[in-house]
């Protein structure tokens, strides 16, 4: 198991550094491009829930048939578990967990 962690300004300008950076370390384990894809779009949405704060740390755990991206702040957002952005994070992860200051993503790879 390996683990990445990096911190961006949350501004939407730094969305292609997480997308970037997410698709990169998806590759290395040799997802599918099905699942690169659903990374990229569902990383990028959970930042849009966090853009009214200051910075984002992401935590990455790499496995083998595994992926888990837990993004946090260090203020209170309030999270509609409802909305459009919620839909989209549920369609495309196989876990998804919203919580004050934190989203944590699961992507189980494909074999």
């Amino acid at each position: 198991m390996d683990k990445i962690i990096l911190q961006i300004p949350a501004k939407p300008e730094y969305a292609s550094v997480l997308r970037l950076t997410t698709a990169a370390v998806a590759s290395q384990i040799n997802a599918s491009i099905e699942d690169i894809e659903d990374l990229r779009v569902a990383v990028s949405e959970a930042l849009n829930k966090f853009l009214l704060c200051d910075f984002v740390t992401i935590n990455m755990t790499i496995e083998p048939s595994r992926i888990e991206v837990q993004m946090l702040v260090n203020q209170s957002v309030d999270m509609d578990k409802k909305d459009m952005g919620a839909l989209i994070l549920s369609s495309l992860m196989d876990e998804v967990s919203m919580e004050e200051k934190s989203i944590v993503l699961v992507k189980k790879l494909k074999d």
